[in-house]
């Protein structure tokens, strides 16, 4: 895949290897909840305690742009 994407040009999404620095507070926080056990993928529609929160900035989002439509 690396090799395809270089030949086309592409943007590599197929595997992690950022060409940025990573923060110390990023690896603490991977660090803390790798060894809480939290090391496996998600459910596809993603965990309830992350769906909420989703839900929560997008009501949030929504409310601000419906009342600043409104005035």
């Amino acid at each position: 895949m690396s090799r395809m994407a270089a030949e086309e040009g592409a943007i590599n999404l197929s595997q992690g290897f950022p060409d940025f620095p990573v923060s110390q507070e990023l690896i603490e926080l991977i660090y803390k909840n790798m060894t809480a056990g939290h090391n496996q993928y998600a459910p596809m529609p993603g965990t309830p305690a992350l769906r909420k929160s989703i839900a929560d900035v997008v009501l949030k989002h929504i409310s601000v742009k419906l009342i600043l439509k409104t005035k």
